[in-house]
């Protein structure tokens, strides 16, 4: 875990919530599949012409709850920072933001689960111990920079644990807990049911994530089209 987990900056109440990558091990992405190649593209691709940080940025700006806009540039910049360390196209953690919280950066789960990237407080506590923080309040994760910043950095640990199974162990970890789907790992009766509904969810949300800004230029041209009909 520790060379996913680094201290060098502050946040909101927390000491060296930034992240820096080490040399990890990468699982290759098949480039024909937009979801597989979003959760692990190879090293030499650049994922970011596809998705730069300006159209990150409009999607905060348009999906964002309760968050400063002139804070959106610095927030989109740091998505995009911690993507290209982690090697994680911004797509899949947009997609999986849209469906854990549907951008509510203070949304809480049955559970307990908080934050965009709906991270549980005891593995933040976990994570920024890799850090070499010595105390965490939970509250830090309604802080859009910390709470992206732990997420990513624990999705890139699932994918390691998992490198060598298919990508839905990494998302269903992320959802079930690492714990549980070790648990059902190879169970031949083994039917998920939920994190298989969630791990289509986060699928489907890719694409239009990918193409964001022409799907919204799309609904408002075919709106001003109604309106003068």
């Amino acid at each position: 875990m520790m060379k996913y987990f680094s201290t060098i900056l502050t946040w909101i109440g927390v000491a060296g919530l930034g992240v820096v990558l080490s040399t990890a091990s990468l699982i290759q992405a098949d480039p024909t599949d937009d979801f597989s190649f979003s959760l692990a593209h190879p090293p030499e691709t650049d994922v970011y012409k596809l998705m730069p940080e300006a159209r990150v940025a409009e999607i905060l700006r348009d999906r964002l709850e309760l968050f400063p806009k002139s804070q959106v540039p610095k927030l989109a910049r740091h998505l995009i920072g911690l993507c290209q360390r982690y090697r994680f196209d911004p797509v899949f953690i947009l997609s999986l933001i849209e469906v854990e919280s549907s951008f509510r950066i203070k949304a809480v789960s049955p559970v307990g689960a908080l934050g965009l990237m709906q991270i549980m407080p005891a593995t933040a506590a976990s994570v920024v111990r890799e850090w070499g923080v010595a105390s965490f309040n939970e509250r830090a994760l309604f802080d859009p920079f910390t709470n992206i910043s732990i997420g990513i950095a624990y999705l890139a640990w699932l994918r390691d644990r998992y490198r060598d199974h298919s990508n839905y162990y990494l998302v269903a970890a992320y959802n079930a807990g690492p714990g549980k789907i070790d648990g059902i790992l190879f169970r031949r009766d083994f039917k998920p049911v939920i994190t298989k509904k969630y791990f289509e969810n986060i699928r489907r949300h890719v694409p239009n994530m990918r193409f964001y800004q022409r799907e919204q230029r799309a609904l408002r041209s075919g709106s001003r089209s109604f309106a003068g009909v």
